[in-house]
C-alpha cells in the first residue's frame, strides 16, 4: 500500500520507506513512469487547447441537431453540464444572447453553439467535463 491516511488536516498521509526508494530508483531510471499527469495538482479551470471556431460550430450544430431550435437555461445546463446561475450571467452579462418570455430566458440554439464556439478566446472560460466529452466526439 503506498500510503496511509490518518485522516487528519496536517501530516495526513504516511509513506513506508521502501515505497519513497522504489519510487526514487523509478524516477531514476525510467521518468516517464511516474510522471504526474497533467492538472493531477491543479484546481484551476479545465482547458484544452484551441479548436478552429467554424470547426466546433460545425460539430455542435451537428451534436444538438435535434434539439429544439430554442433552448432554457435548464436545457442548455442538461446539455453542456454549466450551472444554471452561469449561465444566467452570461444572459445578464449579454455575452450569450436570450429573449424573455413568461420570466424565462429563451436561448436560440444557434446563438448557443456561436457563445461556446467564441468563448475558447476568453482565458476565463472552461470546459465543463460534459462539454470535454462532447468535444472528445468530433
Amino acid at each position: 500500500m503506498p500510503c496511509k491516511d490518518s485522516g487528519k488536516k496536517t501530516r495526513r498521509f504516511t509513506i513506508d520507506i521502501e515505497d519513497v526508494i522504489q519510487y526514487l530508483r523509478a524516477r531514476e531510471n525510467d521518468p516517464d513512469s511516474v510522471i504526474t499527469p497533467h492538472g493531477q495538482f491543479s484546481s484551476g479551470p479545465k482547458r484544452r487547447t484551441s479548436i478552429p471556431i467554424e470547426k466546433l460550430e460545425t460539430h455542435l450544430q451537428t451534436y444538438w441537431d435535434l434539439r429544439s431550435d430554442t433552448l432554457t437555461i435548464q436545457e442548455i445546463r442538461r446539455m453542456t453540464g454549466y450551472s444554471e446561475r452561469l449561465i444566467g450571467e452570461w444572459v445578464r452579462s449579454g455575452r450569450l444572447v436570450a429573449v424573455t418570455k413568461c420570466s424565462q430566458y429563451l436561448i436560440p440554439k444557434t446563438a448557443l453553439i456561436e457563445f461556446l464556439a467564441a468563448a475558447q478566446d476568453d482565458p476565463k472560460f472552461f470546459y465543463s467535463d460534459e462539454f470535454v466529452l462532447i468535444i472528445e466526439k468530433m
